[in-house]
């Protein structure tokens, strides 16, 4: 507390008084991460490490190169996930996420765990009741530290070889959107194959500002959209170039079993930046009686009305 830095705003870096410097920086487009590959560090810190993918934790380890005598230093933080994640495998299995092979170092990989117990004195009665009323599920993820169990998952099949930095040219696109939250996913298809190139979204949007979004920033794709019935026909009329998503009874099923058949076959990619609809497919899972729980699904939701109802219409992608 109460070191003084100057800061550079056009490269976003603070240097301290003894000539160190941080450097801010992000992964979520190319060029802001052509800007941090194009330096070496002493010390990588990446926050939040469980919406980064591991093939991006993996070229931030070729940019550390402290200068001699210095220890070089990777750290990272999340909230624990899925244990199908890339960070349980590493640092509690010492396994390559890729390949499931032992890691040649383990003895390099260490951790520690941080709850909110751990920092009673400077947290809120009012935030420690927060967690306390959250659901089980997360309760244990966000108040205890713990990785989540994949009992049931559905896409158990989905793994880390499927993250790709960037998509792609497909031969045709198409957004799929879910209406309970309006939450929008983009997936192009090439040669049999799927890939999930974008996503947007959120909890205070409204149909036409949801798709004013996603024009703006997918109408280069020149896309065709299935949409949820939550609004019922005339939710076309909210979005652009739109028809119904294919419902009905056993459509969900449906859509699941063709979605995992692309993964079977080695045929599904999620680029990165899907950081949210990666963390769903992760969680998606069944109860002891076999039924799908319904939460946090709108954005795998939106993926399956875009997949399955282009595979079950067998209708060409409409051109603008």
């Amino acid at each position: 507390m109460g070191v003084k830095y100057k800061e550079n705003k056009s490269d976003w870096f603070l240097t301290l008084p003894g000539g160190s410097e941080i450097w801010l920086g992000g992964l979520d487009d190319k060029e802001r991460a052509e800007k941090i590959l194009g330096n070496e560090y002493a010390t990588i810190y990446p926050n939040e490490a469980s919406q980064i993918s591991y093939q991006s934790i993996s070229l931030l380890k070729t940019r550390l190169n402290p200068p001699k005598g210095v220890p070089p230093k990777f750290l990272i933080d999340y909230n624990p996930p899925s244990k199908r994640h890339w960070g349980y495998k590493i640092f509690h299995n010492h396994i390559d996420p890729i390949s499931d092979e032992p890691l040649r170092n383990p003895d390099d990989y260490a951790w520690i765990s941080m709850n909110p117990q751990d920092n009673l004195e400077n947290l809120s009665e009012d935030y420690l009741s927060t967690l306390e009323d959250l659901s089980e599920r997360d309760r244990q993820r966000f108040l205890h530290g713990k990785y989540l169990d994949p009992i049931g998952a559905i896409y158990h099949r989905f793994n880390e070889s499927m993250i790709i930095e960037e998509a792609p040219d497909c031969d045709d696109y198409i957004v799929g959107v879910d209406l309970i939250t309006y939450a929008a996913v983009l997936v192009g298809r090439i040669s049999g194959q799927v890939v999930l190139i974008d996503e947007m979204g959120g909890d205070d949007l409204v149909a036409s500002e949801l798709n004013r979004m996603i024009v703006s920033r997918w109408a280069k794709y020149k896309y065709s959209a299935y949409i949820d019935w939550n609004l019922s026909k005339s939710g076309t009329r909210e979005f652009d170039n739109s028809r119904l998503a294919i419902k009905g009874p056993g459509s969900v099923d449906a859509g699941i079993d063709t979605v995992n058949r692309y993964m079977e076959e080695g045929n599904f990619f999620l680029c990165s930046r899907c950081y949210k609809t990666r963390g769903e497919i992760e969680d998606y899972r069944r109860d002891e009686n076999g039924k799908i729980i319904k939460e946090d699904d709108h954005f795998i939701d939106a993926m399956r009305y875009a997949i399955f109802s282009t595979e079950r219409s067998k209708a060409k992608v409409i051109r603008w």
